[in-house]
């Protein structure tokens, strides 16, 4: 499922996260392989697990929000009375995709000169961006 142009390390995050939330086990990353289609490597997951991790641990007291990686057991994501849609946010903020959209909605135009320059990406990767949101 295509999400307005986001990337697909962030679209795999989504997925990687509401997946766990349905588990109340620990999943290996060869179960998250299967169910992302083997759209990425075990490596792949969990470089990205421990980016949301990180963000778990900044934002969220552990009795909230937990995401465990445990090499003999697995993954698990441990949710106590949190909503996940801020969690995802803030995932969604980290994308590029999300500050066009942001510019645009507040701004209605942007130039494209000073999006590069504060952002540092090249103009071919805002122009790829731009095609993605379309």
């Amino acid at each position: 499922m295509e999400m307005f142009g986001f990337s697909k390390e962030v679209q795999i995050k989504r997925k990687l996260i509401l997946f766990l939330d349905s588990q109340e086990r620990y999943v290996t990353s060869k179960e998250l392989k299967h169910h992302l289609n083997n759209m990425v490597t075990e490596q792949t997951i969990l470089k990205y697990l421990r980016d949301v991790r990180k963000i778990i641990t900044k934002d969220y007291s552990t009795n909230k929000l937990s995401l465990q990686i445990d090499t003999r057991n697995g993954i698990r994501l441990n949710r106590n009375e949190t909503n996940l849609n801020d969690l995802l946010e803030k995932i969604y903020r980290e994308d590029l995709v999300y500050e066009n959209f942001r510019l645009l909605i507040l701004n209605r135009s942007f130039t494209t000169e000073n999006f590069c320059r504060e952002h540092e990406v090249s103009f071919s990767t805002l122009r790829r961006i731009v095609r993605r949101m379309n």
